[in-house]
């Protein structure tokens, strides 16, 4: 393929993913609704989602996925029984499997300019649910609405690229670790090694030649018609 005619990746165009803790606009929710998420436990899920919005309402936008207009209507008296502040929260209304939004949502990157994109991984349910298709569809559906610019990840060898350098970071590191530690054991004055040495010999001759258990208990025979204890 001519290079002239490639998709230029977020990076290539000045985006990055940033951290967890700097400042953003808001946070993706999907509203629990599968109730074998939660078995036999789902009753006050609702009531949790519902504080965890109360406390992102206040200080931030709450991007918030609902099954249908009924659903809405249902989350709605819910959060405000809860004292959540609904001006901040933006419906989105998309059928869901699960709406685990870290998983399936969009990831986002932003570039110097503060334009926010995202990054579409596919979702294929963990791996181990067929019903994902739905929260595979969230990304392209909510952004009919929102209008941003998407890019699809290609994964290869099973990993992507970022995690790829990371664990080739984590191998260069240990391999580095441990040849220090072979020169520093090597640069150790005689004496030390040979403490270090006789230690691990105690040792294991302890494992060889264990000690009784118990205390041992002395007798002594009596000196001049007087025991041991001086009677």
């Amino acid at each position: 393929m001519n290079p002239s005619t490639q998709v230029k990746t977020p990076h290539a165009l000045g985006f990055r993913m940033p951290a967890e803790w700097e400042p953003h606009e808001a946070t993706w929710l999907g509203w629990p609704h599968e109730v074998t998420d939660w078995p036999g436990k789902f009753a006050p899920i609702p009531w949790a989602f519902a504080e965890i919005v109360r406390h992102l309402s206040q200080v931030e936008h709450v991007y918030l996925l609902v099954e249908n207009r009924a659903a809405e209507s249902r989350v709605r008296t819910i959060l405000k029984n809860s004292g959540a502040n609904l001006g901040a929260v933006d419906f989105f209304r998309l059928p869901t499997d699960r709406g685990w939004m870290r998983d399936s949502g969009p990831v986002c990157v932003r570039n110097e300019t503060g334009e926010v994109a995202y990054n579409h991984f596919t979702f294929n349910g963990w791996a181990k649910y067929s019903n994902h298709k739905k929260d595979a569809a969230v990304v392209a559906k909510a952004n009919q609405k929102l209008k941003r610019r998407v890019w699809e990840p290609v994964h290869k060898g099973g990993r992507d690229a970022a995690n790829h350098r990371r664990m080739s970071a984590q191998q260069r590191a240990r391999k580095k670790s441990g040849i220090q530690e072979r020169r520093l054991r090597a640069s150790l004055p005689r004496i030390f090694r040979r403490d270090e040495y006789s230690l691990a010999e105690k040792r294991n001759r302890r494992r060889r030649h264990p000690r009784p258990r118990g205390r041992s208990r002395v007798i002594r025979e009596p000196v001049d018609g007087r025991d041991h204890r001086g009677g």
